[in-house]
């Protein structure tokens, strides 16, 4: 009789564990990840500290020699961020990237690592133009976008997000017109971007994915206050900016593919 009994209670047993643990497994979700290209410093690195904030897992890309510091530092207070390299401008550094992340769900791809050059400098105006430095612009802002979303694209679209952003500007829309001259190597990079995004946003489509650009405004910076084109007052505080389009990406549906977005959710023109 006692063995009976010792059965019945081993069997009852096992029915609570096997009740608690099943509850406790379909409580856990899996961690939604953001990769950032540039995430060492600026927009990248309060993209990153954003992101890392809410709880995802953050995947900070840079292109030093050694990791960054403020990396390692937020890395330090959130253990889900990793740290990895990759110079977008290198396409075997991409690749290499690409494989040893794959089979790794990828929420959100934010391009975010960009060059303006000496954007209000005499390389870049009519009549001193310097071709050279073309290539390193245009290589940066249109050629390593599209090389990192077509590295990644798999990882996007096994994930339950499934976005691809990449930050642009107004300084490249065709519809809302340049406030000045100049810059003629930047805005043409990011006006070709503009066209890498539209583009992929078609490709994708059918998969699900939402592609769009991403305007943060003219964020508060030393540059920006030096080529003098906005009054202080006028800027966008960095957490301001990256906060606005944290919630912006949140939001977006496939509707939201192939468009133009600011921080406050509204849609620019190309």
């Amino acid at each position: 009789m006692s063995g009976l009994i010792n059965r019945i209670k081993m069997i009852r047993l096992i029915a609570v564990l096997g009740f608690v643990f099943s509850g406790v497994f379909s409580s856990v979700s899996i961690a939604e990840t953001v990769m950032i290209t540039g995430a060492n410093a600026g927009i990248g690195f309060e993209f990153a500290t954003q992101y890392a904030a809410k709880g995802w897992g953050v995947i900070a890309i840079h292109r030093r020699d050694t990791p960054p510091v403020s990396l390692l530092e937020l890395q330090a207070e959130y253990p889900k961020v990793s740290i990895e390299y990759m110079d977008i401008t290198l396409l075997d550094t991409v690749r290499a990237l690409g494989a040893k992340l794959a089979g790794q769900p990828i929420d959100v791809l934010l391009n975010n690592a960009g060059y303006a050059g000496n954007f209000s400098g005499p390389s870049q105006a009519l009549g001193t133009l310097d071709y050279d430095a073309f290539d390193t612009i245009m290589r940066t802002n249109g050629v390593g976008a599209l090389a990192v979303s077509e590295a990644f694209i798999d990882n996007v679209k096994s994930s339950d997000r499934k976005v691809i952003v990449a930050m642009s500007s107004n300084l490249a829309s065709f519809g809302a017109g340049p406030p000045t001259g100049g810059g003629y190597f930047y805005r043409m990079s990011k006006a070709a971007l503009h066209m890498v995004l539209i583009t992929l946003s078609k490709d994708l489509k059918e998969d699900g994915v939402i592609v769009a650009a991403i305007n943060p405004g003219v964020v508060w910076s030393q540059k920006n206050l030096d080529h003098g084109h906005l009054a202080e007052d006028q800027m966008v505080k960095v957490d301001i900016a990256v906060g606005g389009l944290i919630n912006t990406i949140d939001n977006m549906t496939m509707e939201d593919s192939g468009w133009l977005v600011n921080y406050k959710a509204e849609r620019g023109v190309w």
